[in-house]
């Protein structure tokens, strides 16, 4: 097995993975963020209609 020169590395490629983490981490983030809101409107809305929830909080 041969290794490649070292002319023949660049450096473009190395920022790709940094990329895709910021990518991912913002994901996680706003994903994160989504489902805590989600929850807490859902449970208040749960625990204003007497603890009846309706179809209406699925969607």
């Amino acid at each position: 097995m041969e290794f490649p020169k070292e002319d023949s590395i660049s450096i473009e490629p190395n920022r790709m993975p940094v990329a895709a983490w910021l990518a991912n981490a913002l994901s996680l983030i706003c994903m994160t963020l989504t489902a805590y809101y989600w929850f807490l409107f859902a449970m208040a809305k749960i625990r204003r209609a007497g603890k009846r929830p309706s179809r209406r909080i699925i969607l």
